[in-house]
């Protein structure tokens, strides 16, 4: 076994000195003749900078919409505006360009961990440098994903699945990680990644960023060129960000070698290296990563629109080399829609957000080979929420009640689906709401009788408030009369629908827990507008998209199951389960088994789209 040892300790010395001769012959060696050799791959870029096109959109042609970003030849993020950068469409160049508000596309960072023997101590450094990253602010619950990987001995092996989720992380981490014997190989490893990378993703606009830690040796390969790899992932888009660890078992020139080569890879790759002993650049690392979380949007249309498949070009105008290519797919027979509201009209002024606003929308619908269908249904939405369904035979000039404005810029689209079940949303336009005396363009005006009829049902529904409150009341203080000479009787929730686990329901004498504790849901994703909380003070609770058959409803999540799942207060605790769901219940990024989960505080609920944290205090 020393035997072993040593021989290991000499192969990862004359790694260090190939590895810092690689080193100097890359410092000193004419860049412009490598860059002449990397031109010839597919994909390049010129080094000056990057732009990709994360996703493109032409449900709501003729308008397009193209969500994107770009980088210089750091890696930093270009601030993009309609000025600087250029479209074409099918070889054609576009002059009616918008920019509108920002994409959440989210993150995924791939940490690779290489742990050889010599860095114990830092071990627990290392695990506290990614629970930092996997923490608020630094990483978006449900928006960013992590995943972690280790060095293998010819590939990267996985560790953690791809999760959104702060407590599978925190699980993760419940056995500390441990140093690796025997051989690995740091480069390969790092080059199955890449070329796994667009497969690995959960979500195909997610910003991909790899996060290597590492004390830079054991770098020799058999698949890849020593300074193959920066440009590889340069190439895809992916950023190397590199941590070097100190290795108490290596000499000092082997340090230099490793820091040399994870300072020449990040840069290649447009990524940041940093030291692990550096909280400040480790920090920088995070904060680079979170630049990419939301894209630039730009919408066009087109001078002559045409059904097909035509690709789409967007440059910078002051390097047009550095571009990004997508196609868009553009039917015939799908429907069109967008609103008719002048620039000069976007913009009122109301006194308060309290109460519900009335207004007037003008939409055309259109099909591009001119034959006129019927319309299914429609939908009116605002900063990307559904706020009311729309009467389809009044689409041309319509009235709705917003209560979802916020001072500053808002977005309002209208989405349709016709006959044919194709869909269509109209372009989105920017509504700015200033605070003072209430004053409304008179394009997006409602009228004076529904004005009237909104205000109307304000004033009855405030007096059936009112009088439920009053009647609410009535009832608490005779059952605290009655309380006062009879011992109350356990309350079982006996309205609920019968289930199979009635059988392990518990009494529920108040809204708590036999411990005091008192819980809830808080509403992390979905389409349909949810409070953000939601107590839970029954016995058992059921989660689906029928009213009929749920009392916790999301009624416009069509990724839901119109019962999808019960939530059932068993003890002290309460346990989910899976009601035979179309796309499963999952907590914690694990499926839901027959027999239940029980919840914990901070659990993490995933049912279909539908996301949202068990919560208990």
């Amino acid at each position: 076994a020393a035997m072993g040892k040593k021989k290991w300790q000499s192969f990862k010395l004359l790694t260090a000195i190939l590895l810092l001769s690689a080193s100097t012959l890359w410092l000193t060696a004419p860049h412009d003749a490598m860059a002449q050799d990397d031109e010839s791959q597919p994909g390049d870029q010129p080094s000056g900078g990057q732009l990709i096109i994360s996703s493109s959109d032409a449900s709501s042609a003729p308008t397009i919409v193209l969500r994107t970003y770009g980088t210089d030849d750091k890696g930093n993020r270009l601030n993009l505006s309609t000025d600087m950068i250029a479209i074409t469409h099918g070889g054609q160049a576009v002059s009616d360009v918008d920019m509108v508000s920002g994409y959440k596309a989210g993150t995924f960072t791939i940490f690779l961990v290489d742990t050889p023997p010599g860095v114990e101590a830092q071990m627990p450094v290392i695990q506290e440098a990614i629970e930092q990253f996997t923490s608020p602010p630094e990483m978006e619950e449900p928006v960013d994903y992590v995943s972690i990987y280790q060095v293998g001995e010819s590939e990267a092996v996985q560790m953690l699945p791809p999760t959104n989720f702060f407590n599978s992380i925190r699980n993760f981490f419940a056995t500390p990680l441990e140093t690796q014997s025997g051989p690995t190989a740091l480069a390969d490893s790092l080059g199955t990644l890449l070329d796994e990378a667009e497969t690995l993703r959960p979500k195909d606009d997610l910003t991909v960023s790899i996060v290597v830690l590492t004390d830079g040796t054991d770098v020799v390969s058999t698949k890849f060129q020593p300074d193959e790899l920066g440009q590889r992932a340069a190439n895809q888009g992916i950023p190397v960000h590199t941590i070097w660890l100190e290795n108490e078992n290596l000499q000092s020139f082997s340090h230099q070698a490793g820091q040399e080569y994870l300072a020449n890879l990040a840069a290649e790759s447009r990524g940041v290296s940093a030291r692990l002993d550096q909280p400040d650049q480790v920090q920088a690392i995070w904060s680079r990563i979170g630049d990419f979380r939301i894209h630039d949007v730009f919408q066009y249309r087109p001078d002559q629109l045409s059904g097909g498949t035509f690709d789409v070009t967007l440059s910078l105008r002051d390097d047009p080399e550095i571009q990004a290519n997508t196609s868009v797919v553009i039917s015939t027979a799908a429907p069109t829609i967008a609103i008719e509201l002048p620039p000069e009209s976007r913009q009122l002024t109301l006194e308060s957000l309290d109460q519900p606003v009335a207004f007037s929308f003008s939409t055309v619908v259109s099909w591009l080979d001119g034959t006129e269908r019927a319309l299914d249904s429609a939908q009116l939405i605002v900063n990307g929420a559904i706020v009311q369904e729309i009467d389809v035979s009044d689409i041309d000039r319509f009235t709705a009640e917003i209560s979802n404005f916020n001072y500053g810029p808002n977005t309002v689209q209208v989405a349709v689906l016709d006959e044919q079940g194709l869909t269509a949303t109209s372009p989105e336009i920017t509504l700015t709401v200033l605070q003072g005396e209430t004053a409304v363009p008179e394009d997006i005006e409602a009228t004076g009788f529904f004005s009237n009829r909104v205000l109307s049902v304000i004033g009855g529904c405030f007096l059936i408030l009112f009088l439920l409150a009053a009647l609410i009341l009535l009832i608490l203080a005779i059952r605290r009369r009655r309380s006062s000479n009879v011992s109350e009787p356990e309350i079982y929730a006996s309205d609920a629908p019968p289930s199979r686990r009635e059988a392990s329901r518990q009494p529920a004498e108040t809204t708590t827990n036999a411990k005091g504790d008192t819980s809830y849901l808080e509403i992390l994703q979905s389409v349909t507008r949810m409070p953000p909380a939601l107590a839970l003070s029954a016995v058992e609770h059921r989660i689906g998209r029928n009213p009929n058959q749920a009392d916790i409803v999301f009624e416009n999540d069509i990724t839901l199951s119109r019962l999808h799942a019960i939530i059932v207060l068993e003890g002290s605790d309460y346990r989910i389960y899976d009601e035979g769901s179309t796309s499963g219940t999952w907590v914690n990024g694990q499926p839901v088994p027959e027999y239940g989960s029980q919840l914990f505080d901070g659990d993490n609920i995933q049912l279909g789209d539908v996301i949202i944290r068990y919560r208990r205090v």
